[in-house]
């Protein structure tokens, strides 16, 4: 909340700038703003189901006919409450990246730059006054990113895990699983940790800092940083789609295995038709964004920069708004069985 109070004076501040800007420019710091305020939204509703169950039932419930206990969703709110922060905080930190270039008087262009790191597009306000800290806030995103990601793959784990064991009675996640998804999500924390910390070498820190963008221009400019964050990007890929995977198949698990009337299978069923398909199709995104990398816009019409950063930037957002919104109603579709159980 204290970050929309934030953005809500920052952008009563820049409103004359904004309302001259382009439609274009308009648009993207709607967006931007309409995300971290659903953000918030979702990060409340999961600390609400937090308390919730704490003050429910903490040490969870038992049955009497399997040797594996049902499981709660506070694991799952593990992962949801600090990942929905990260996510509000990211377009919050966005959202005043695009302020501070409008109150910079600099002319703004929505390009490629603003949907992913590494656009081979000039940096978007040339000499702005405000281009230190711009520079900070490109890194403060970039860390908000990888820690949601980090946790929005770990939700949908533990959530689809957790679903699985309640419905049919046979303890998930198993030790195989526990031990692999550990690794892909360290996997993702340590190769996104070091493309960002890369570029934070003290030796460079103060010409990092000396332009807008400056997490984009190092992913462009420095090789040993863009390798790096390529390495980041394909693991998130694969991770998510093993994640993904496994999804199918406890999903799979539960139609065989499961109680005829269990309340999971509808949960895990719409979970399943839902989060697969968007994962799949942000993976193909997130692979168009790594080979745009090396692709340079400069002789490509204005339009066309517009329309390809405006795919990417509304599909990735909306994307993982959405499979935030299936893991929270799921958790709270889950809690609701428990407690009648």
């Amino acid at each position: 909340m204290i970050m929309e109070i934030a953005f809500a004076l920052l952008f009563l501040k820049n409103m004359p700038n904004l309302t001259s800007s382009s439609p274009p420019v308009k648009a993207i710091f709607a967006l931007n703003i309409t995300v971290a305020i659903l953000a918030t939204f979702f990060f409340v509703v999961a600390l609400l189901l937090v308390v919730t169950k704490l003050g429910k039932n903490p040490s969870g419930h038992t049955r009497i006919d399997s040797d594996a206990p049902l499981k709660n969703t506070l694991a799952t709110q593990i992962f949801l409450v600090p990942g929905t922060f990260f996510l509000a905080l990211k377009y919050a930190v966005v959202s005043a990246t695009v302020a501070l270039q409008i109150q910079s008087n600099e002319s703004v262009e929505v390009t490629i730059g603003y949907s992913y790191t590494g656009s081979s597009v000039s940096p978007l306000v040339s000499g702005a006054s405000h281009a230190q800290v711009i520079a900070g806030l490109s890194f403060t995103a970039q860390i908000a990113e990888i820690i949601f990601t980090l946790c929005l793959t770990g939700a949908v784990w533990i959530h689809s895990s957790h679903i699985t064991n309640n419905g049919t009675g046979l303890a998930q996640p198993s030790r195989q699983s526990k031990i692999w998804n550990t690794f892909i999500l360290l996997s993702i924390l340590g190769t996104g940790i070091a493309a960002w910390g890369l570029r934070l070498d003290l030796e460079e820190s103060k010409q990092v800092f000396q332009s807008p963008f400056s997490y984009t221009t190092a992913v462009r400019d420095d090789q040993a940083v863009r390798i790096v964050y390529i390495v980041f990007r394909a693991v998130v890929v694969f991770a998510s789609g093993s994640v993904s995977i496994e999804v199918l198949r406890k999903w799979i698990n539960l139609k065989n295995n499961g109680k005829p009337g269990n309340p999971e299978r509808p949960v895990l069923q719409r979970f399943t038709y839902v989060v697969v398909p968007l994962i799949w199709l942000r993976d193909v995104f997130i692979i168009m964004s790594i080979v745009m990398i090396f692709v340079s816009t400069d002789s490509w019409i204005e339009t066309s920069r517009e329309a390809l950063a405006f795919l990417l930037i509304i599909f990735g957002q909306y994307a993982n708004l959405i499979i935030v919104f299936m893991v929270l109603w799921g958790s709270w579709s889950m809690g609701n069985s428990l407690e009648t159980s």
